[in-house]
């Protein structure tokens, strides 16, 4: 056995709650090693000297103080977590409101951004299924300036966007 390992064990050893074989492997140690009899010898010394003193008497009462102090700051802790809850349930539900107005304000922005944003394209489309408004009467290629395009290739790039214009228009190329 090395030294680390036996002093680990010497309270052990001395209360004599080691397995029979440990126990004569370091009492074998301590008869080898003077560091280790050493230690030993002050952890025994150690042992009757507090076996020598006497505990002093507890006052009479003073389990109940300690008791009524401990109750006391348990109270301060838990009247303190009331207080911030109670603050809570002020704010928590103005907040929501806050929240929900503010919610309901982005709500009606957008609505009315996106519906001004689309009046135009709403507007062309009635002026197309009512009466004919100029864009719709003109070709693909005079809207996008696309005349001198119109000698394409077949199965170009251009020619696939000649496509889907005049398709738009609800002409055939």
């Amino acid at each position: 056995m090395n030294c680390e390992h036996v002093r680990k064990k010497l309270n052990a050893y001395m209360d004599a709650e080691l397995p029979e074989q440990s126990n004569e492997e370091i009492a074998i140690h301590l008869e080898r090693c003077q560091d280790c009899s050493r230690v030993f010898s002050r952890l025994q010394n150690l042992t009757h000297v507090l076996e020598e003193v006497t505990t002093p008497e507890v006052p009479k009462g003073f389990a109940d103080r300690v008791l009524a102090n401990a109750y006391r700051r348990n109270e301060s802790v838990k009247s303190k977590q009331r207080t911030l809850i109670s603050a809570f349930r002020w704010w928590i539900p103005r907040f929501l409101t806050a929240q929900r107005a503010a919610a309901a304000a982005v709500l009606i922005v957008g609505l009315t951004i996106g519906s001004l944003m689309g009046r135009d394209t709403w507007q062309s489309q009635v002026m197309q299924s009512g009466g004919k408004s100029p864009v719709a009467q003109a070709e693909a290629i005079d809207i996008y300036n696309l005349d001198s395009l119109t000698e394409v290739p077949k199965g170009s790039l251009v020619d696939a966007y000649l496509t889907l214009a005049f398709e738009t228009n609800g002409r055939e190329r």
